[in-house]
């Protein structure tokens, strides 16, 4: 659910952008991505761990 809404959220800011810009974006993306993703990881695993 959370990574379908991502998804729309960076498909969407990359439409409105042109293809430049939107390449030049992508590194961004993709580093945001990763962060969210190691978040979510560590968050898991947090909850793993307690029970």
């Amino acid at each position: 659910m959370l990574i379908k809404r991502m998804a729309r959220i960076t498909y969407l800011s990359l439409a409105t952008f042109t293809g430049k810009q939107a390449l030049l974006l992508l590194p961004h993306t993709v580093v945001m991505y990763f962060i969210l993703a190691s978040i979510c990881q560590h968050m898991l695993m947090k909850y793993i761990n307690e029970y």
